[in-house]
């Protein structure tokens, strides 16, 4: 099984907050480019073509849990906000997990690809309130972070004990994707460069 794209990205969100989220990407104003984005991917993959839904879950099943909290996000939950173009959102209350249709080498290797993925995450980190986004393989688990309750940093210093410091460029991630055949390592984009790039809707699946 390939290894997919994913994107981690810190919030302060509440459950109420969230839920707003999502109705902010049904409406696309505040997201024009992911709009944009899905419609392509849906042109192209009909299959992928739902609604935008919120769904909040345990985290470890037992039978001694309050009820959930109407706005704060527990310690043992998770939200998921989940759509069209393969989108999918898992938040904890501290990191939310981004994942889409698209593997990881995809990105890494078609700069069209790389770019729209890169507009996505730049919308979604400014509307949480942070300048930067997590790049990662999904066969390394970071998942496994946001069902544990863990919050940036420590997601950040994880990472850091697997891997060392981030790439400092993609094109870097990719030459090293290339030489070693894994998906191991990860970049930090603060999108410094991202208001003077465009693209030619050519990288969809």
């Amino acid at each position: 099984m390939g290894v997919n794209f994913t994107a981690t990205f810190q919030h302060s969100l509440d459950f109420k907050s969230i839920e707003e989220f999502k109705e902010e990407l049904v409406k696309g104003d505040r997201f024009p480019k992911t709009v944009q984005f899905i419609l392509q991917v849906n042109e192209h993959n009909p299959h992928l073509r739902r609604n935008w839904s919120i769904n909040r879950e345990r985290i470890i099943e037992s039978m001694n849990f309050d009820p959930f909290d109407p706005i704060l996000i527990g310690d043992e939950e998770y939200i998921e906000v989940y759509g069209p173009g393969g989108f999918d959102f898992i938040f904890n209350r501290s990191i939310c997990e981004f994942t889409s249709c698209f593997r990881w080498y995809s990105f890494l290797v078609n700069p069209d690809l790389q770019q729209e993925l890169r507009n996505i995450c730049k919308e979604v980190a400014d509307y949480f309130g942070y300048d930067f986004s997590i790049y990662i393989g999904d066969s390394y688990c970071t998942l496994d972070y946001v069902f544990e309750g863990r919050d940036m940093d420590y997601f950040k210093e994880a990472i850091k004990r697997r891997f060392g410091e981030s790439q400092e460029t993609l094109k870097e991630l990719l030459d090293k994707a290339d030489k070693e055949r894994s998906s191991a390592g990860y970049y930090i984009d603060n999108f410094s460069d991202i208001a003077n790039k465009s693209t030619d809707h050519n990288a969809f699946c």
